[in-house]
C-alpha cells in the first residue's frame, strides 16, 4: 500500500513537477542559454541529422514548441551555408524537428520506440535523465542550466576538510566523492578547477558525464 501511494498519489506526483519547473524557471531561465539551442543545433548540422527528435518531460513541454522552433531555425538557416563550406554538392534535404508526444516509459529514458515513429536519425533529450545508454539512436542530453556560486562551493569544501582534519576520526572521512545535480553539469570545468587548485586536491573525487552518444557507425 506504501509504495502504491507513492507511485500513484496525484498530488504528490502534480507537487514534485511543478518543483521541477520552478527550479528552471528561479535558475537561468534565459530559454537559449538554458536549453543550449545553439549548441544542440552546431550537434545536429555536424553530424548530418536530418529527423530530429526532441523529447521532454511533462513538466517542460510548456515550453517544448518554443524551443522547437528556435531550433529549427537554427538548423534551417545553416543548410546552404554548411554544404558550401564543406564544397558537397549533393541534393538538397531538409532537417525536421519534431517534438514527441506521450513517452512510452519513464521521462528520464531515452524514447527510442517514439522514435521509430517518425523514423527518427537522433533524439535530444531534454531534462532529468538516468543516462541509460541507448541501443541505437545518437543522443544529446540538455539538462537544464542552474547557478553555482563558485566562492561558497569552495568555501564549503575548504568547511569540510578544516572540520575532518581537526576531528578524531579515520582517515576515511578526509575523502570526498563529489555528486552533482544534472542542471550543474556545466559548471563542471569549474568546479574541477576549484579543487584541483586546492591543498585538498588530491582528496576529492569527481566523476563526468558524456552529455553526447553517437554509435560508432555514425561517427564515419
Amino acid at each position: 500500500a506504501r509504495m502504491s501511494s507513492a507511485f500513484y498519489n496525484d498530488d504528490k506526483l502534480f507537487d514534485q513537477k511543478s518543483t521541477t519547473l520552478k527550479d528552471f524557471i528561479k535558475f537561468d531561465y534565459d530559454l537559449d542559454d538554458c536549453f543550449e539551442i545553439q549548441s544542440t543545433a552546431e550537434f545536429i548540422i555536424h553530424h548530418d541529422y536530418h529527423k530530429i527528435a526532441l523529447q521532454f518531460p511533462d513538466e517542460l513541454l510548456n515550453i517544448a514548441s518554443e524551443v522547437a522552433v528556435k531550433l529549427q531555425r537554427l538548423i534551417s538557416n545553416s543548410i546552404m551555408t554548411d554544404q558550401e563550406i564543406s564544397g558537397n554538392k549533393k541534393e538538397d534535404k531538409k532537417r525536421e524537428v519534431y517534438i514527441l508526444g506521450d513517452t512510452s516509459y519513464s521521462s528520464c529514458c531515452v524514447d527510442e520506440v517514439a522514435c521509430d515513429h517518425i523514423d527518427a536519425d537522433v533524439v535530444i533529450h531534454y531534462g532529468r535523465a538516468c543516462m541509460s545508454k541507448p541501443t541505437r539512436l545518437p543522443v544529446r542530453y540538455v539538462f537544464g542550466r542552474k547557478k553555482l556560486d563558485l566562492n561558497k562551493f569552495k568555501e564549503a569544501l575548504s568547511s569540510h576538510f578544516m572540520m575532518t582534519s581537526s576531528s578524531t576520526n579515520t582517515d576515511t572521512s578526509k575523502y570526498m566523492l563529489l555528486f552533482y545535480d544534472l542542471q550543474y553539469h556545466h559548471h563542471l570545468s569549474d568546479i574541477k578547477h576549484v579543487i584541483s587548485s586546492s591543498s585538498f586536491h588530491d582528496r576529492v573525487l569527481c566523476s563526468d558525464i558524456t552529455k553526447e552518444y553517437v554509435p560508432s557507425r555514425q561517427n564515419s
